[in-house]
């Protein structure tokens, strides 16, 4: 995590409002692939937030915003995957009358 001098440096600042977002893993094609990818990211972001923490780095409100970030960044790319495997395998959603 600490091999670029750019990864240091921003381990010393906060994220920006919808950074975590940004650093979302591309979607795959398949399942294994993507729940790697998915497995590095969380890590690469969590070990981040307990650094900045534990170093007291980040303030309870800096480290409760980055995990709030985290989660919403996390739970969006989850549906999105999910929705596009759904989509793939039986069709668009309709609704009850039928549409799409």
């Amino acid at each position: 995590m600490l091999t670029d001098p750019r990864e240091r440096a921003a381990l010393l600042r906060p994220l920006e409002p919808g950074e975590c977002a940004r650093q979302t893993p591309q979607l795959h094609d398949s399942e294994e692939p993507m729940l790697a990818a998915l497995r590095r990211w969380r890590r690469r972001a969590l070990v981040r937030i307990a650094w900045r923490a534990l170093a007291g780095w980040a303030d309870l409100e800096q480290t409760l915003e980055e995990s709030s970030q985290f989660a919403d960044a996390a739970i969006t790319v989850a549906v999105e995957y999910a929705r596009r495997e759904l989509t793939r395998r039986f069709g668009a959603p309709r609704g009850p009358d039928g549409s799409v």
